[in-house]
């Protein structure tokens, strides 16, 4: 009790002690909203990271759909429109491999060529 009444007087009476008593309750709560706050931050943070990390995935993902689409145009402006890349898909599964396909079509050019002479 001595020491509260020092204490009293040193701040300026009980009601000063009072009120820097309920200053520090204050300042504990405050002190673990920040916590919960750096915790949420961190959270958010990661979520952020694997957001960007999925982005980069879908921009990669876009840049080759992208690529191919370009070179079915270029093959449709050359007349390999749907159906001929459909016959096209159907022969690789008869060959087992694209490159085995296009043997065959250069076998196919280079026997039309010699019929020509």
């Amino acid at each position: 009790m001595n020491r509260l009444i020092e204490i009293s007087e040193l701040y300026g009476g009980l009601y000063k002690v009072v009120e820097a008593v309920e200053a520090f309750g204050r300042l504990e709560s405050l002190k673990n909203e920040v916590g919960k706050l750096e915790d949420l931050k961190r959270d958010l943070i990661s979520k952020v990271n694997e957001l960007k990390e999925k982005i980069s995935k879908l921009e990669r993902q876009k840049s080759e759909v992208e690529s191919v689409l370009k070179i079915y145009d270029e093959l449709k402006r050359k007349g390999f429109g749907r159906e001929a890349l459909e016959e096209l898909r159907k022969a690789t599964k008869k060959f087992d491999e694209v490159g085995e396909v296009l043997k065959a079509v250069n076998s196919f050019k280079e026997v039309k060529e010699i019929k020509k002479f």
